[in-house]
């Protein structure tokens, strides 16, 4: 069950990086299987800082109530996912100006994952992977977070993240090229949010 639960939710938090592959895909903009790889290990690796700041933090708690917490955290995070998928265009259209440079790069490229094309060589390199990395672990940081709270294996969900990411992001890629359609940039965002309002429903019963 663990194991399951786990996939399941390293498949909701993985799907910004199908998005991200489609946006690439459509563009034609080239992404190297090591970029790939090191987009995988970055997230994965972020995600496992989140999860193990998680499980630290549900020492201080009794087990059913760090569970109940860590659901909420899954609903919350879903539903913020689910939000942001419906105020997209809005937030594409409107620029803070008084963002820093860093906190507005990783604003616009989970808007646009295309922007971690720095050098607009059309292909993605090895240090634009791992900022690409990040930016996409930072939008599951929270679910990380909210999941080892509520009992799943950091090292297991870590790796299942990781693996999903790797399929997903060349998955897009190849959609991107032969299907130009909308799925993976915005259904994906509510199948993605939804999947972590029942995991963390799950967790609270």
């Amino acid at each position: 069950m663990q194991f399951l639960s786990s996939f399941v939710l390293a498949v909701a938090v993985s799907f910004d990086g199908l998005g991200a592959g489609f946006a690439y895909g459509i563009r034609n903009l080239e992404i190297p299987f090591y970029s790939i790889l090191t987009i995988s290990l970055s997230s994965s690796l972020a995600l496992l800082m989140s999860m193990l700041l998680g499980s630290t933090m549900a020492i201080f708690f009794l087990p059913g109530i760090a569970q109940v917490i860590g659901g909420s955290i899954l609903i919350l995070v879903g539903g913020y996912i689910i939000k942001s998928a419906v105020f997209a265009g809005q937030a594409a259209a409107i620029e803070k100006p008084s963002q820093g440079k860093f906190v507005g790069s990783i604003g616009g490229i989970l808007r646009e994952p295309e922007r971690a094309d720095f050098d607009n060589s059309g292909s993605i390199s090895l240090k634009e992977a791992v900022f690409l990395g990040i930016a996409l672990a930072l939008d599951a940081f929270g679910a990380g977070f909210g999941a080892a709270m509520a009992g799943y294996s950091p090292l297991i969900t870590c790796f299942f993240v990781g693996l999903c990411k790797l399929l997903f992001l060349g998955g897009g890629v190849y959609m991107g090229k032969h299907y130009r359609n909308s799925f993976a940039r915005e259904k994906g965002s509510w199948l993605a949010g939804s999947v972590l309002i029942l995991l963390g429903f799950l967790n609270i019963i």
